[in-house]
């Protein structure tokens, strides 16, 4: 079995950089040092689940930084990644990541104004958790909300608020 290389401690003080200046809100510099760091692991082979979690990551600064569309490239990488392991075969999610992933990449297509892009991502998510009830994300339900309202179907919008504030 051949194992992945492990990254440089430049390269995970790199990698640790980028988080910090993300929870710091520096957007530019959270950019650069998660591509950064994502070459560097693609090119050390590293495993599935850290480089994906790096792309939703550097998704959710380019989705703050309001790069829609690289935001959107991101987290279309991240799902294709999962997708082999992220589903079980009752159809929910096999890890939280999964799920998470459609729900970030539904903000990415409200930033593209793509509403039914949103809904389908929200609705992945939703039935990913089990489709009602504590195991749905309450903020998922209201996003959704958000993106019926705007396609058009009042009642379900008003239908996914509904759930949301009845989930504890």
């Amino acid at each position: 079995i051949a194992f992945a290389a492990e990254p440089s401690s430049e390269a995970v003080a790199r990698a640790k950089g980028a988080f910090a200046a993300f929870d710091q809100r520096d957007l530019p510099l959270a950019d650069r040092l998660f591509t950064q760091t994502i070459e560097e692991w693609r090119r050390l082979d590293r495993g599935v689940a850290e480089i994906t979690s790096l792309l939703v990551a550097r998704a959710g600064v380019r989705t703050d930084n309001r790069e829609f569309s690289a935001a959107k490239a991101d987290l279309d990488e991240a799902i294709a990644l999962m997708r082999p392991t992220g589903e079980k075969s009752n159809g929910l999610g096999a890890y939280r990541e999964y799920p998470d992933a459609f729900v970030q990449r539904g903000l990415a297509n409200e930033g593209l104004r793509d509403w039914r892009g949103a809904l389908s991502d929200y609705d992945k998510a939703v039935s990913l958790w089990g489709g009602a009830g504590d195991g749905v994300n309450p903020y998922t339900l209201t996003y959704r909300a958000r993106a019926r309202a705007e396609a058009g179907d009042y009642e379900g919008a008003l239908s996914d608020y509904r759930g949301a504030s009845s989930i504890s």
